[in-house]
């Protein structure tokens, strides 16, 4: 991310005028976003070959560092893109009855999700919407035994609701500040690498809260 910033602030020097003579976001606007942050979540794995009850739910937090690409369909109205990945630390025996597997792992949580924003207040430098994203998520780690490596992998869907803010302090450049909650659910299957032994599939719900700074570039009006 600080080779990220770094070139948003060159872009900054070379593009930005002190005195932001437009709207923050209307109708043509196409605004690219970088942004890192954290997560309060419960973590929750549910054994789908079994019972189907519940196997754990931890409170985890976690790391993260997505981006986004809005373009305006009105003066009001906005879709986009957005892409990223939160980091979480947890215990594969605890969770995934990966009982030969010793201390906390990273698992990764991806997601890739439409976005439609309703931008409820905009001056020349300030811009608040509230957001919507739909879309799809996996979760995936290695835990090692002797050498092999053993790969959680599943897939699924994920919602998000949040407000977001921008404040340009140049015409095209500007900081970023917002909160949501989300929602994700994925799945798997026994005849997946990985669930030998005494391994079992495991569907894993991940819901919680983000709170997340960064940087905005418009790249168009």
């Amino acid at each position: 991310m600080k080779k990220i910033y770094s070139v948003l602030a060159v872009l900054s020097v070379l593009f930005a005028n002190t005195q932001a003579d437009a709207q923050a976001f209307r109708k043509g606007s196409l605004v690219l976003t970088f942004s890192e942050g954290a997560t309060i979540t419960n973590y929750t794995t549910t054994n789908i070959r079994e019972s189907k009850d519940v196997y754990n739910t931890v409170h985890a937090q976690g790391n993260r560092d997505p981006l986004a690409l809005e373009y305006g369909i009105s003066d009001r109205w906005g879709v986009g893109l957005s892409m990223g990945s939160d980091i979480y630390k947890v215990d594969p025996d605890h969770m995934y009855n990966y009982v030969w597997a010793a201390g906390k792992i990273n698992s990764v949580m991806g997601e890739i999700s439409a976005e439609v924003n309703y931008h409820c207040f905009v001056t020349k430098r300030v811009d608040i919407a509230a957001y919507s994203a739909l879309g799809l998520a996996g979760v995936n780690f290695t835990v090692k035994d002797d050498g092999k490596e053993y790969n959680y992998n599943c897939g699924g869907t994920i919602v998000r609701l949040g407000v977001k803010a921008k404040y340009y302090v140049f015409k095209r450049v500007g900081f970023l500040g917002m909160v949501s909650a989300f929602s994700t659910h994925c799945t798997t299957t026994g005849d997946q690498p990985g669930y030998t032994g005494e391994s079992h599939p495991y569907a894993t719900s991940i819901k919680g809260v983000a709170a997340e700074l960064g940087l905005c570039y418009r790249i168009l009006k």
